[in-house]
């Protein structure tokens, strides 16, 4: 059981305006809550449905405001050419 509910977390495209909820078709918007790591600075980003609660991530993370980092974003993954 993770973030509260037994139902599991899906991923939705960040594309567009991100309103309605793809599983019950609620169109008011989402809860946000954060998943942070014990040392990780950045923190996940989770929409949650108020209607079904059911749970989507984006692949969108957040600076922690109390946590030190060398950079303010870290180094984007680039595979060797």
């Amino acid at each position: 059981m993770e973030m509260g509910s037994k139902k599991e977390v899906q991923s939705l495209l960040p594309e567009g305006e991100v309103y309605q909820c793809p599983s019950c078709g609620y169109q008011d918007g989402f809860h946000l809550s954060f998943k942070w790591g014990q040392e990780d600075p950045y923190g996940e980003l989770y929409l949650i449905c108020p209607n079904c609660h059911a749970r989507y991530r984006m692949g969108l993370k957040v600076k922690h405001p109390l946590r030190e980092i060398e950079r303010p974003f870290p180094e984007p993954e680039v595979p060797p050419v």
